[in-house]
C-alpha cells in the first residue's frame, strides 16, 4: 500500500530516492552512448588515426557529459519533489512519484539515446567482423576479435532491453519495480561483459600491485632453498 512519507527527514530521503530512480536511467543511456562512441572510433579508425585517448577534450566530454546531463535532470526532479511533496509516495520497496510525468520524461530520454546507439552498434560489429582473419580463425587476433564481437552483440541485446523498457514506461501509466530493477542492473551487466577481459585484469593487478605477489613469492622461495 502506497503511503506519503510524513516526517521531514523521511520525506527528504524519499524525495532524493525518487529523483534518483527516475534520473539514473538517463545516466545509464548517456554513458552507454559514450562507451559505444569511444569503442566505435578506436575500432573504425584504429589504424588510420590517433586513438581517441589522444584527444583530451573529446575524452573529457565523453566522460563528463553524461553526468552533467544527469545532474540537471536529477536536480529538476529533486526540486519538483521538494516543492510538491504530495506527489512523492513510498511504494514499499522504494519511493517514487505519483505523477507519471517524470517517468514519461525519463523514458523519452532513454528511447532517444538508445535508438541513436543502434547504427553505432551495427557499424562497430561490422568493423570488428572485418578484422577477423578468415584464413586463420585460430590466430590470436581472430580469437580476440571474435570475443569482442560476442561481447558487443550481448551488450546490444541489453541495450534493446533498455529500449523496450523505455517504450513500456512511455506508453503505460503502470510502473513495476521489476522493470526498474532490470534497468538498474544494465550497467552492472555492462561492467561484467567488458570488464572480464584479460587485459583489464592485468591492468588492474598492476595498478593495485597484486601482479607483484607471484614474483615476490618466487623470490622468497629461492631465498629459502638457497639458505
Amino acid at each position: 500500500m502506497n503511503a506519503t512519507p510524513s516526517s521531514s527527514r523521511t520525506r527528504g530521503i524519499c524525495v532524493t530516492q525518487a529523483a534518483l530512480v527516475y534520473s539514473v536511467p538517463t545516466l545509464t543511456a548517456f554513458t552507454t552512448l559514450s562507451l559505444l562512441i569511444h569503442g566505435w572510433y578506436n575500432v573504425h579508425f584504429g589504424l588510420s588515426k590517433l586513438p581517441l585517448e589522444s584527444y583530451s577534450g573529446i575524452m573529457s566530454f565523453l566522460l563528463w557529459a553524461p553526468f552533467i546531463v544527469w545532474s540537471f535532470i536529477f536536480v529538476a526532479y529533486l526540486i519538483t519533489g521538494l516543492l510538491n511533496p504530495a506527489i512523492v509516495h513510498n511504494g514499499g520497496i522504494y519511493c517514487g512519484f505519483a505523477s507519471i510525468m517524470p517517468a514519461k520524461v525519463s523514458s523519452l530520454f532513454v528511447i532517444i539515446v538508445t535508438f541513436s546507439t543502434i547504427p553505432i552498434q551495427a557499424s562497430l560489429t561490422l568493423s570488428l567482423s572485418r578484422k577477423l582473419d578468415v584464413n586463420n580463425v585460430t590466430s590470436p587476433t581472430s580469437v580476440q576479435m571474435f570475443k569482442m564481437v560476442i561481447r558487443v552483440l550481448i551488450f546490444s541485446f541489453l541495450i534493446l532491453i533498455g529500449f523496450a523498457e523505455g517504450i513500456i514506461h512511455l506508453l503505460s501509466s503502470y510502473r513495476n519495480w521489476t522493470v526498474d530493477l532490470t534497468m538498474a542492473s544494465l550497467p552492472v551487466f555492462a561492467v561484467l561483459i567488458f570488464g572480464i577481459q584479460k587485459d583489464f585484469f592485468q591492468t588492474w593487478m598492476e595498478w593495485t600491485g597484486l601482479s607483484l605477489i607471484p614474483s615476490v613469492y618466487l623470490s622468497l622461495k629461492r631465498a629459502i632453498y638457497s639458505s
